[in-house]
């Protein structure tokens, strides 16, 4: 989003939402929230796309709320299977679902919820990871991100997201054009 003083007031507002809600299982409120914050809050800062998870670790399930970002990598352990996970729907248009914060006041944002158990995998990543270019111009995109998790035998998070990136870099054609970032998490015994 930038440098400098302004980019250190969104960061401490955005501090502040996440710790007046850290511990709310709805995310509804946090979102409208940051859709309010960044919708004419700072200037030049418009939107962000942005994904919020929240785990009970009692019952074993995450909370999923996606903002225009990315959609997260999710290993099932008891199938054995990569898949994405994201929605299978359309807005009516009138009152517009899950772009962005900051770009349409009153946008509103769903909450998926999954059963998260033991050994699975979640994989967050920046938009930088999956357009990354290879000598040939051709970008990594989702489906070969998805086939290199495929190939990884069962790690640990950090393993897994140094091996992703470790391929990430052979497969790259010079340094990075935007940012890279991945985040791996996993379900493990509490």
């Amino acid at each position: 989003m930038g440098h400098g003083e302004s980019v250190s007031h969104v960061a401490t507002d955005l501090h502040a939402m996440m710790h007046k809600h850290i511990n709310t299982w709805d995310q509804s409120e946090l979102m409208r929230e940051l859709n309010r914050s960044f919708h004419g809050g700072v200037p030049g800062f418009n939107y962000a796309t942005l994904v919020i998870l929240g785990y009970n670790s009692t019952n074993r399930q995450l909370v999923i709320t996606d903002a225009g970002h990315p959609p997260p990598l999710w290993y099932r352990a008891a199938a054995r299977e990569w898949s994405w996970l994201e929605d299978d729907h359309t807005s009516s248009g009138d009152n517009p679902e899950d772009l962005p914060v900051g770009m349409i006041p009153g946008t509103d944002y769903r909450q998926s919820v999954i059963s998260f158990t033991l050994s699975d995998k979640i994989i967050l990543y920046t938009d930088g990871i999956t357009d990354a270019e290879n000598s040939s111009g051709e970008p990594l995109g989702r489906d070969r991100l998805q086939e290199w998790a495929r190939l990884l035998p069962g790690n640990t998070p950090d393993e897994t997201g140094r091996a992703l990136l470790d391929r990430l870099r052979t497969f790259r054609s010079g340094p990075p054009t935007d940012d890279e970032s991945l985040v791996v998490l996993q379900a493990v015994t509490g």
